[in-house]
């Protein structure tokens, strides 16, 4: 399983948290207080795309030591880039989140949880299948140049 994949629940969790909290009525002390909602959603989701970032590079970091040790000769910035690497489809699945969050705050979760089910499906079907009907887009007469 990549490891866009594999990040993506925990980045969908704050949504989720924010759903919760609403729910059970933690809330409505701090949005009492001069904290308006959407305040309050953004610094969730700076600490979620902070939290992405820093998993990623430290994964980037760790992993180059391991790499080393096995006679792998790949600088540490390349390893870095790597770890970088999983950040934009996390970042992607948090948005969508937070999107149905604003959205449709009570199915918010399981919106979440459905889109990186679905891409994860697509990802392990896709890959087995030829990616899902790419060979006929690909096989297309319109499409290719003459």
């Amino acid at each position: 399983m990549p490891e866009s994949t594999a990040s993506a629940p925990r980045l969908r969790r704050p949504a989720a948290a924010a759903r919760h909290e609403e729910a059970e009525q933690r809330l409505e002390t701090l949005l009492a207080l001069p904290v308006g909602r959407r305040s309050w959603l953004g610094g969730r989701l700076v600490l979620a795309v902070a939290a992405a970032s820093a998993i990623s590079v430290s994964a980037g970091v760790l992993a180059w030591p391991g790499a080393r040790s096995q006679g792998v000769s790949i600088s540490l910035a390349t390893m870095i880039g790597a770890g970088a690497n999983c950040l934009p489809p996390a970042v992607l699945f948090l948005g969508l989140a937070a999107l149905a969050y604003a959205a449709v705050p009570r199915e918010a979760a399981g919106v979440a949880y459905g889109l990186v089910a679905v891409a994860f499906l697509w990802q392990l079907f896709g890959a087995l299948l030829g990616a899902l009907g790419a060979i006929w887009l690909f096989q297309r007469r319109d499409l290719t140049a003459s």
